[in-house]
Parts: C-alpha cells; sequence; structure tokens
C-alpha cells in the first residue's frame, strides 16, 4: 500500500514534459464513467480537506476493501466514488491496481493513463501500467514506460525487471540480460530475475556451460517450488547427456506443474470469491504440500 499511502499525502510534484494522452479505450462500465476536463483535480487532490463532502469518508471505505484483498468490493466503490467525484485521481489510482489484480490489464491501463492525465507528476507510482503495457504485449508502450518511470525514480528494482522483461521480449537478449544481472546486484534473491538469468544463458548461449550450471542452481535455491526452473534443470542435464539427472528433475517439473495448475486456479477463483472459505482452505493446504514436497527434493 505504498502508493496509497503516498497518494494520500502531499508529495513533491515531480516535472513531465507534456500532457498525458491516454491511448487505451475502456470496456463495460469504465466507458460511461464521467470524465473530468484537464486541471479539473489541480491544487486539491493531494489534501483530502480539499475534497467534497464525504468523498475522504468513502475513499478510505474503498482502501481498507484493497488492502483487505476484496478487490470486487474495491471495485465496486471505486465505481460509485467515481460515479460521484470524476477521475478523483487517488481513487483512479486504486481503481486501477484493482483492476490489475483481477487481470483485466486493458481495463486497468485505461484507468492509470486517465490517471496520469490528472496527476502526470506521479509517473513513479505507475509501474503497474508498463506491467499492463507488457501484459496484453504492447512492449513499445510498456518499455517506453518504464524508461519514464527510471527517469523519474532510478532506484525502481520492479520497474527495471519489468523493462528487462520487455527488451527480452522485443528481441533485446543482450539488453535484457544485462538489467536482470543489475536486479540481481541490487536485490540477490529476487527469484525471477535469476530464473530469465538462468532461462537466457541456457536459451541464448550467453555464458559457459559452469556458468549456466550456477545459474540455473541459484534459481533452484530461490524458487525451489517453481515448475520453470525445474524444467529448465531438466533440459540442461539432458543437453549434457545426464539422463538420471534430466529424469529427477522432468518428475518434479511434472509433480509441481500440476500442484501449481490448482493453485492458480483456486488463486483466480478467490480474485473474484474473496470470502469463499473452502478454496481458501484448499489453497492453503496445497501450498503447505508443495511447500513440504519442495523440502525433500
Amino acid at each position: 500500500m505504498l502508493a496509497v499511502a503516498a497518494l494520500c499525502a502531499c508529495a513533491e510534484k515531480e516535472q513531465t514534459p507534456a500532457p498525458w494522452v491516454p491511448s487505451i479505450q475502456p470496456v463495460d462500465l469504465l466507458s460511461i464513467l464521467p470524465t473530468a476536463q484537464a486541471g479539473a483535480w489541480d491544487g486539491r487532490w493531494e489534501d483530502q480537506s480539499l475534497w467534497p463532502d464525504g468523498a475522504a469518508e468513502s475513499y478510505v471505505e474503498l482502501a481498507e476493501a484493497f488492502v483487505a484483498k476484496d478487490f470486487p468490493l474495491s471495485q465496486s466503490r471505486a465505481y460509485a466514488l467515481l460515479s460521484e467525484h470524476a477521475e478523483l485521481p487517488p481513487v483512479l489510482h486504486i481503481l486501477g491496481l484493482t483492476l490489475f489484480r483481477l487481470r483485466r490489464y486493458t481495463d486497468a491501463a485505461y484507468v492509470f493513463e486517465r490517471f496520469l492525465a490528472h496527476a502526470p507528476g506521479q509517473v513513479s507510482e505507475t509501474r503497474v501500467l508498463g506491467h499492463c503495457y507488457y501484459s496484453v504485449g504492447r512492449y513499445e508502450q510498456a518499455r517506453a514506460h518504464y524508461q519514464r518511470i527510471l527517469a523519474a525514480s532510478p532506484d525502481s528494482l520492479e520497474s527495471t525487471f519489468g523493462l528487462a522483461l520487455t527488451q527480452m521480449r522485443r528481441g533485446e537478449v543482450a539488453s535484457g540480460m544485462g538489467l536482470f544481472e543489475s536486479v540481481l546486484e541490487r536485490q540477490p534473491a529476487h527469484a525471477d530475475a535469476a530464473y530469465w538469468r538462468a532461462r537466457l544463458s541456457f536459451d541464448e548461449e550467453l555464458a559457459e556451460w559452469k556458468e549456466v550450471q550456477a545459474a540455473c542452481r541459484v534459481a533452484l535455491e530461490l524458487a525451489p517450488t517453481d515448475p520453470r526452473v525445474w524444467f529448465l534443470s531438466a533440459e540442461i542435464a539432458n543437453e549434457q547427456g545426464d539422463v538420471e539427472a534430466a529424469d529427477s528433475a522432468r518428475s518434479r517439473f511434472e509433480w509441481l506443474e500440476s500442484k501449481q495448475g490448482q493453485i492458480r486456479s483456486l488463486q483466480q477463483r478467490l480474485l473474484f470469491e474473496p470470502h469463499l472459505e473452502s478454496a481458501a482452505e484448499r489453497l492453503a493446504q496445497l501450498q503447505e504440500e508443495v511447500q513440504d514436497k519442495a523440502r525433500r527434493f
């Protein structure tokens, strides 16, 4: 909730060269929510005492729903607030985060673009917009947005990681690898960066065999329950002719992939039914089973 807290404070604004112009069109209810003219909230959205009567109290309820991970409730409360107070920036911000968590990436991108139209100095609070562009395959827009964030906040680790993934998808493999290395230098326990460093090292032949093996071992140590890493381990062992190691790694991959598929299905269901106790209990059981099995690998 760092972004939510930051939006509630009277932070110093960053300088941006030009107004933000939204490029993605909304779907369903978003398309009929009222819009506000540019500058409508200038000088008052950062100070809740200047908000219309009742808006601050409703915003607190919205934030509580988001923090509780009740995303359907968070979404409905945001829609209600925005229908009364068109494009109030902090509400747009939480709605964008909510829609992203609900995996409605195109809608979330539209909301964040609208947020930036009214709060252009808050680019550093919108790395999720880069993630949205990436998730729908708009890699050029993702790259440009991550670069905007890093220009404003050079220490944004997740924006660096997002840019690394984007460069990789754009075919800029060497650039992507350099960025993954940069992430790991600053956060050695970043499991996703460790996996992609190992994956690229193997696929693109960017390192010697010993370095590829070492990179894979690091990824396994950081994420022993990630089926992708075991699949990569099997590929490496198979490439080296170690049939026994390849079979062992592949067996672990298949077991984990099956369990992780069940976990993903339950997590998806709980996004839309957060109070479904039976699903939450089964999810906890599966996660404990996977962790226990990984300790015995």
